[in-house]
């Protein structure tokens, strides 16, 4: 199906327009470092003339190709310590001759050892999805610009520390997170609205993008929505949403945001349990955020789904003052 999606064609066709600009800025450099010393183009030639002589050698005496072989290695070494020599007289490196693609693990194919590479999985999504607003947000929402001093030194009820105490905690159990993702719980955010929630899943999903992990943000009532849609035959182009499901379910972190808008009903609790399974069994990570309490949780959920977000989930309860208050406060006081 994906080799039939017009995003797959267009990124497919951006990647050889990728590999072929590399390419033609490479063999521009070529001509310059030959125009520039000779005697490196003249080593090049001969090197290539060897092998194609070795070839020949082999082919007329195969019983032989070990002995032709150890020849043209001795030979081509030779060639290589004068080329080389050569480079770093005249302030030349070594890799001249070497594209230079944008993924240095597919040399911008798409695919790794014949399966796609993680910058194919996310230009997938990217088309997929619309994560134009997560894009948005991790240029600002990183771990280095949350601000803890909206957090005070108010002692948490049943809890034995503060409310800057407990955002520290949690902060840096989602940087262990990013450390290590396969050897992470995953995570379930919850509290009331404006407490940093969607700040740091914003923070973490930069972390991951930036090691390479496919990620997908989406917000529950989105997602519902549009499975629903599907699911009763309202999309003009299913095939789409079957893709997008794929990377729903297969990503390498799935962050589902402000659960408990969505609709509820028996299908919406089949697909939400569905979906968190079948990522536990396949040991893909998720983030859930909500402004419902635990108990709310279990009350508005089945069982079947709660006792998967209690088992699998590492519960992190965000308390405080709402932040957006606090900054509305500190830009008066600063008028």
């Amino acid at each position: 199906m994906l080799a039939e999606n017009s995003a797959y064609i267009k990124i497919m066709s951006d990647y050889s327009q990728m590999r072929s600009f590399a390419e033609s800025k490479c063999q521009k450099r070529r001509e310059e470092v030959y125009k520039q010393v000779p005697e490196i183009e003249e080593i090049d030639r001969k090197i290539k003339d060897a092998g194609l002589e070795n070839m020949g050698k082999i082919l007329k005496n195969p019983e032989k190709s070990d002995e032709y072989n150890t020849d043209l290695d001795k030979k081509i070494k030779i060639l290589l310590e004068k080329r080389n020599s050569l480079l770093d007289d005249n302030n030349i490196e070594r890799d001249f001759d070497k594209p230079v693609y944008g993924c240095k693990k597919c040399n911008d194919t798409g695919y790794v050892d014949g399966k796609k590479c993680s910058c194919l999985k996310q230009r997938l999504i990217d088309y997929a999805y619309e994560i134009s607003n997560m894009k948005t947000l991790i240029n600002t929402q990183t771990f280095e610009n949350f601000d803890m001093s909206y957090y005070g030194d108010t002692k948490i009820k049943n809890m034995n520390m503060t409310e800057r105490e407990n955002i520290e905690d949690i902060v840096n159990i989602c940087i262990n997170f990013c450390k290590s993702p396969e050897n992470s719980k995953n995570l379930l955010f919850y509290g009331m609205p404006g407490l940093g929630k969607t700040f740091l899943s914003s923070a973490v999903a930069k972390e991951m993008l930036d090691k390479g992990y496919t990620v997908i943000y989406t917000g529950a009532s989105k997602l519902f929505s549009a499975y629903d849609d599907y699911r009763f035959g309202r999309m003009s182009n299913p095939d789409d949403f079957e893709d997008m499901l794929k990377f729903v379910y297969d990503a390498d972190l799935l962050i589902i945001d402000d659960l408990g808008v969505e609709m509820h009903g028996p299908s919406a609790f089949q697909f939400l349990f569905d979906l968190i399974n079948e990522r536990i069994l396949k040991n893909r990570r998720m983030i859930i955020s909500t402004n419902l309490t635990m108990e709310e949780i279990s009350k508005n959920y089945t069982s079947r789904i709660t006792s998967r977000l209690y088992e699998n989930f590492n519960c992190l309860r965000f308390v405080g003052k709402d932040i957006r208050t606090q900054k509305l406060i500190r830009e008066k006081q600063k008028q």
